[in-house]
């Protein structure tokens, strides 16, 4: 969870928690944590990468069962597009705080709610038909519940 709290400058504690630098983090207090801080620019360079990587496997996906799967590093890439605006954001860069608050709910949506169920049906999808396991099934199910549950948290909740 991100605690939002006035911009504070670097190095300073606030309520128990220690800053990050905040020419990364804009002054978001995240306890706990390591700095961590990549750029808008490795997310943008990942993103177009790992875009082109999908649209080439999706091209060369021979059936409509392979196309799921095909399309992961696409939809990671896509993700990390949007993981970019949101350092811009962060770093006040880009947009103002609605146009922020947008890109990080979707990529929240792609990260949380996409993926869970989307690995587990994609690799499904390219099981034989009737070969499908009680293994792959309960991940399915889960992949499935944890999509509806961190759906609705990221309906109902601040982020």
């Amino acid at each position: 969870m991100v605690l939002r709290y006035p911009l504070i400058s670097d190095g300073q504690i606030y309520q128990g928690y220690s800053l990050i630098s905040p020419t990364c983090w804009n002054g978001l207090l995240l306890p706990y944590l390591p700095p961590m801080c990549f750029s808008a620019t490795v997310s943008f360079s990942a993103g177009i990468a790992l875009t082109a990587v999908g649209a080439y496997t999706l091209k060369k996906s021979e059936s409509n069962d392979e196309r799921p799967f095909a399309a992961i590093p696409l939809l990671f890439g896509i993700q990390q597009i949007l993981e970019g605006f949101v350092w811009l954001g962060l770093q006040n860069k880009f947009g103002g705080p609605q146009e922020t608050q947008s890109f990080i709910y979707l990529f929240l949506f792609i990260a949380q709610v996409l993926w869970p169920f989307w690995v587990p049906l994609s690799i499904i999808q390219m099981e034989k038909k009737g070969k499908v396991n009680g293994f792959e099934r309960t991940l399915l199910i889960l992949g499935f519940s944890l999509s509806l549950y961190l759906g609705y948290c990221l309906w109902h909740y601040p982020v």
